[in-house]
């Protein structure tokens, strides 16, 4: 299936927890959807594509940092245009600020990469099918502690549950969707 032509005017992208501590501790594939998410930035950053960061604001253990000392993945670093919020909760909508950064800017269209995909993304994606949004998710610039939960909410595998990415959002991968920001 041909994904639908995809508007930078009219799009977000979301990069979701691309902490270096999160992708060490909480990425099976470790480094390489960070590496897949910044080349997905990268072509994003040459549209009118908005781009936000969120990250935790506090956190349960030792392992992740504070809002006030942000790790992030060296090439997930954000540029100075880029938006950024701190999330208290799994979600990057609740008590953030971002629904009112994407309805401001005129923007119906979210791009989605993070970590983990069974948490903060899945949830993410959640939020934002229910409240309208056309939800896209990276699926090679997701990552999840078990490789097998990744695989099952990013591939097709029964379609009467509800519980996978792709019934509420198109799944792409970094290629498909570079392809649509360089096109």
């Amino acid at each position: 299936m041909t994904a639908l032509p995809i508007d930078p005017q009219r799009t977000a992208l979301l990069a979701l927890d691309f902490l270096t501590p999160i992708l060490e501790h909480y990425a099976s594939n470790k480094f390489a959807a960070g590496d897949h998410a910044a080349k997905v930035c990268a072509a994003a950053r040459g549209t009118q594509c908005l781009i936000g960061h969120v990250t935790p604001t506090i956190m349960v253990d030792h392992t992740r940092p504070t809002a006030e000392s942000v790790d992030f993945y060296e090439p997930m670093r954000p540029v100075a245009d880029e938006a950024r919020f701190t999330k208290p909760g799994v979600g990057a909508f609740e008590g953030t600020g971002v629904e009112s950064w994407l309805r401001r800017s005129a923007r119906d269209t979210l791009v989605i990469m993070g970590v983990a995909t069974s948490g903060t993304v899945l949830s993410t994606v959640r939020y934002g099918f229910d409240k309208g949004f056309r939800m896209i998710v990276v699926s090679d610039a997701c990552a999840d502690m078990d490789s097998q939960v990744h695989e099952i909410l990013t591939h097709e595998v029964d379609t009467a549950s509800w519980i996978g990415l792709w019934k509420m959002a198109e799944l792409m991968t970094t290629d498909e969707i570079v392809g649509q920001f360089t096109r």
